[in-house]
């Protein structure tokens, strides 16, 4: 066979991109997000609603619906505030950006800093590499006969080293 029809017959894989984990949780909150400001601008009423709802809730239960819903609470409490109208919303966006940057997607840990970090699980899933794959630093490398150098062999030129005037 030639060496076209050898390479035609290997499958090349061809990369398929995930989505990275949490995009879906990302991608709720972000509806979530959206629904809250389209009622904060159409249906404010709506919101004083909801609002008047949980605090009228028994106290355990409101404490447990304060921490659920505590980004759409402190939103909605900056708003309906005596404040400007530009610094309210501002403090909306502001409170919107954060929990949406604390809810974005993260790509994965790198294994150096998984392993730091004391997660092995990449560790355990890769092969160990073979030695002919693991890099050698110059001091722990002992030169083969090919490369060591004889009398009568060339030397490579290699730049001068400017010492630097003490």
């Amino acid at each position: 066979m030639t060496q076209i029809a050898v390479e035609k017959c290997y499958a090349k894989r061809v990369a398929v991109p995930k989505p990275a984990q949490g995009s879906t949780f990302f991608g709720a909150m972000a509806a979530l997000w959206g629904g809250f400001v389209t009622l904060l601008a159409v249906s404010p009423t709506t919101l004083d609603d909801a609002y008047g709802w949980l605090r009228g809730l028994p106290i355990v239960w409101e404490l447990l619906m304060w921490i659920v819903t505590l980004p759409w609470t402190v939103a909605y409490l900056a708003y309906e505030s005596n404040w400007q109208h530009w610094v309210r919303v501002l403090v909306v966006a502001l409170v919107v950006t954060a929990d949406l940057s604390v809810c974005a997607p993260r790509a994965r840990r790198s294994s150096a800093l998984a392993k730091h970090a004391g997660d092995v699980r990449d560790e355990e899933r890769r092969d160990p590499p073979d030695e002919a794959e693991q890099p050698t630093s110059l001091s722990s490398h002992r030169p083969t006969e090919e490369e060591a150098w004889t009398p009568g062999r060339h030397i490579p030129s290699v730049s001068k080293v400017r010492s630097s005037p003490s």
